[in-house]
């Protein structure tokens, strides 16, 4: 447009003096001529006087003359007038045309948001647009224009342009670059400035204020840093499914390094997760996505390095059909809530085991007292009967279910952890082996018996009763899991020299637990089964880092079991056999019986696989084991009858009854009492009578210990023997506390049992006496 115009100007200027030309040239030749007619008429005239005589004539031929002179010269200026007239018309038409095409883009460039300015070869402003001056602060172009355009730059900036920008303008005609302005009230601002250099040594600037674009990218790129400093993972999925971008949590949550980060932008964001994980992607979660637009849940994750870890995850669709999702770490959390819910649910077992503990003592107490009759009457018979009668027969067989009755009975008070037992050096390789040899006498011909017992002995310190029953308890189940198919018993003995070298190492503690420490399940974190189908790894209990272990495996090819089975396992009473095989007390008892032992169990179970129990007993000192030992065997000695008044004390009467019938076979005088109160009255009635009390320790109204510490304040030389059905640590806390409590016998206590320890108590009280 500009040549254009540029072009129609010039072709009208050349016209315009080419009419003006014209017209000069006739107005010039229009005067020239009317002279030379003049004086052309004034030599005719002179002719014409000498050839006319007649004055008349002469005046007639002049005055034409001079008129047709005067008409031709005026003719000749009205042409000239009329086409300068004609020129300037055009002329002002062709102005007119340029102003009416200048003043829109002039109004164009006043108003355009970028600022325009323009600068003469001197360096001072000729032009602002509105823009412009409100860019710098200027309240009108006449607080700027005519001043130098270095006044709208920091000093700084004035510098770097002169010496960077202006030759490259000057070279190459124009630059373009950023630099800071300087408002009137001399606040600095960005600016984006391009400079074009005019023909007249001048330029033409435009100024562009990206303040608020500055803003809005430092703002974006404050929150591109909160993002990427942000804990919680982030990441953003494009409408085809492809990841985009990934914060620094979420590269951490995968355990992707930098760089491996470009395998993954650009890639289908399900690359993030294993074919478990991105089924579980395709199937639930983007059909929830797609429908609501949004989904949250808690899911595992498998990390690059193989790991587990549970994330929370939100998922939300964008307007654009892309997705943004966000996944915090909560395995910590994951594992607390877990660790809480075993925590609660050992909580509840143990009240329930408390609960139960307290029925079964209280049953056991009951029970005693009736075996207390049965089995003193039965050895009264015994003795008295001839071994080769019938009747001598069927007092044994009595005997023999009243010693049954008595191991049930064993069970129990073990199962609630009341009865304390007494342990002595035992070989644990021996127990074993009296415990294949009753298996073998007893297992179908279907099962095979298999097993390697690595060391010569291993020595612990144990109860001999319970590690047999604990044996038996778990061989019986395993013969069980496998009566209705051939299988494999396997029974495998060997020493370990660190706990923490075990499968039990994620049990492992610095010392041993204590005595009364009650074991509880808890189920190897890493190794819950993916499918009900698949192991699953328990342990039971805990176990000394440093601490050399004996252990014992025993496993089957049974059934197996699966988790909410073996969750429920060592509940008492639980059972998956029919009514007429268990009662399910026996997994409860056992557990309580390695606890006593201060050992702790593994269980490994697959259904149709077969389970596996491992053992660990903490190892004794061999040297020390045998000193006990020797010790044990010197300080036995035969039973001897025994002489002296004993005083019996217990609520039940046939219990005294059996209690006096013993003792009068032993060689001891004996009278009794049905309490505590009446007792004491005995005795005060009596004094020095009575060589010495044995008391039942649980009894109505006052129990044993209350009663032997009155009896201490009255006869502090008469010694007490209770009879317990289970033995508490009270007990032993009150043998400490009243010296006169010499011992605490388990109840039914046979002959040989008692006859001991009276002997025992009386040698100090006689001795005294």
């Amino acid at each position: 447009m500009k040549g254009s115009y540029r072009l129609g100007a010039e072709s009208g200027f050349r016209k315009n003096i080419t009419t003006n030309l014209i017209g000069i040239i006739f107005f010039v030749s229009a005067i020239m001529a009317g002279i030379l007619m003049v004086e052309e008429m004034a030599t005719i005239d002179a002719g014409i006087k000498e050839k006319f005589y007649s004055g008349a004539v002469f005046h007639h031929v002049y005055l034409f003359a001079s008129l047709a002179v005067m008409a031709f010269s005026g003719g000749g200026i009205v042409i000239i007038l009329y086409l300068k007239t004609r020129s300037l018309a055009r002329a002002f038409q062709e102005k007119q045309a340029l102003m009416d095409l200048l003043q829109p883009r002039m109004m164009a460039v006043d108003v355009a948001r970028d600022g325009i300015g323009i600068v003469d070869h001197e360096g001072f402003i000729q032009y602002m647009n509105a823009s412009l001056f409100k860019s710098y602060g200027f309240d009108g172009p006449e607080d700027i224009v005519g001043k130098p355009w270095t006044m709208l730059f920091p000093p700084g900036e004035k510098k770097w342009l002169e010496e960077e920008s202006f030759p490259v303008m000057r070279r190459k005609g124009y630059w373009q670059g950023q630099c800071e302005g300087l408002k009137k009230d001399g606040a600095v601002f960005p600016q984006d400035i391009t400079m074009t250099q005019t023909a007249g040594g001048g330029w033409i600037w435009s100024v562009r204020d990206y303040s608020e674009l500055a803003e809005a990218t430092m703002i974006s790129a404050r929150r591109l840093a909160a993002i990427e400093a942000a804990g919680d993972g982030i990441g953003i999925v494009d409408t085809e499914g492809c990841l985009t971008y990934i914060n620094r949590a979420l590269m951490n949550l995968h355990g992707i390094t930098p760089d491996k980060l470009p395998l993954y932008i650009g890639q289908p964001w399900e690359n993030l997760y294993n074919e478990k994980g991105r089924s579980n992607i395709h199937d639930n979660v983007m059909p929830h996505v797609r429908k609501f637009g949004r989904w949250k849940g808690e899911a595992p994750l498998q990390r690059l390095d193989g790991a587990i870890v549970w994330a929370e995850m939100s998922l939300t669709l964008l307007p654009d059909g892309g997705i943004i999702g966000t996944a915090r770490d909560v395995t910590q959390r994951y594992k607390m809530e877990k660790e809480k819910q075993e925590l609660q649910s050992q909580f509840f077992q143990a009240q329930k085991m408390e609960a139960i503990g307290r029925l079964a003592g209280g049953v056991a107490h009951d029970f005693n007292n009736i075996l207390a009759s049965i089995m003193g009457y039965a050895e009264f018979l015994m003795e008295d009967l001839d071994e080769k009668s019938k009747q001598h027969h069927f007092t044994r067989q009595i005997m023999h279910g009243a010693v049954q009755a008595r191991n049930l009975v064993e069970q129990i008070l073990t199962f609630s952890r009341r009865k304390q037992s007494i342990h002595t050096p035992l070989d644990l390789t021996s127990a074993v082996n009296d415990t294949v040899a009753m298996l073998k006498a007893t297992m179908p011909p279907t099962i095979l018996l298999d097993t390697q017992i690595d060391p010569e002995s291993a020595i612990i310190s144990a109860d001999p009763t319970q590690i047999s029953q604990i044996f038996m308890n778990l061989c019986v189940n395993a013969l069980d899991a496998m009566e209705t198919k051939h299988g494999t018993l396997r029974i495998h003995v060997q020493e370990l020299l660190r706990g923490a070298n075990s499968d039990m190492a994620c049990a492992a503690d610095d010392n041993l637990p204590e005595v009364n420490y009650a074991p509880a399940a808890s189920f190897i974190p890493g190794m819950e089964p993916a499918g009900a189908e698949e192991e699953t790894v328990l342990t039971m209990g805990r176990i000394a880092r440093d601490r050399p272990y004996v252990v014992v495996s025993i496993s089957d090819t049974g059934i197996g079991m699966s988790r909410e089975v073996m969750e429920r396992m060592f509940e008492p009473f639980f059972t998956t056999k029919g009514m007429d095989k268990g009662t399910g007390l026996g997994l409860s008892v056992v557990i309580g019986m390695v606890a006593a032992h201060q050992g702790a169990m593994l269980v490994k179970s697959q259904p149709g696989k077969g389970s596996v129990f491992i053992l660990y007993f903490p190892e004794a000192e061999k040297e020390k084991a045998r000193k006990e030992d020797e010790k044990a065997i010197a300080s036995a000695a035969p039973l001897i009858r025994g002489s002296g008044r004993i005083l019996v004390v217990d609520d039940q009467r046939n219990v005294r009854d059996v209690m006096m019938e013993m003792l009068g076979r032993l060689g001891y005088e004996a009278e009794s009492c049905a309490s505590g109160g009446e007792a004491i009255d005995r005795l005060r009635e009596k004094p020095g009578v009575y060589d010495l009390v044995l008391s039942d320790y649980l009894m109505p109204h006052i129990t044993g210990i209350e009663m032997a510490t009155e009896i201490r304040t009255d006869f502090p030389m008469i010694p007490i023997v209770l009879i317990s059905g289970h033995a508490h640590s009270e007990l032993e806390t009150a043998m400490q506390d009243n010296p006169s409590i010499k011992a605490v016998l388990k109840k039914p206590a046979d002959s040989e049992t008692l006859g001991r320890t009276l002997q025992n108590a009386l040698k100090g009280h006689k001795s005294a006496a």
